[in-house]
């Protein structure tokens, strides 16, 4: 597993933990500011990482959240905070953008698997 020339390091945006963090600080403290960033700063250093490693660290990390989510309550799912490019956001609603956000990097890996070869 590794980039589209097959050198097994890690490309795209990579893989962080960012499920968790903001949806356990809008359970745990009412009105949480999500704080955005620079995706494309946060993921520099990436290209150099071992692609096998993103793999590995994805799994791990969705099976975590997944995980994590699975305990949360109505009223923990009901929880707003606010983003301050998107507004405001409930638990439920940010769960399913991770969703999203998961199966893009899978979309991402798949690819590099291909080109790969």
């Amino acid at each position: 597993m590794g980039s589209a020339a097959g050198s097994g390091r890690a490309s795209g945006r990579g893989v962080r933990s960012s499920g968790i963090w903001p949806t356990s600080r809008s359970v745990s403290q009412p009105g949480h500011v999500i704080q955005p960033f620079d995706q494309d700063a946060w993921a520099r250093p990436y290209s150099r990482l071992d692609g096998r490693v993103a793999v590995r660290a994805l799994t791990a990390l969705r099976a975590w959240n997944l995980s994590y989510y699975r305990t949360l309550a109505p009223a923990d799912l009901a929880c707003v905070a606010m983003h301050p490019e998107r507004g405001e956001e409930s638990v439920e609603t940010t769960i399913r953008m991770h969703a999203g956000h998961d199966r893009n990097h899978l979309a991402q890996l798949e690819l590099i698997l291909a080109q790969a070869g």
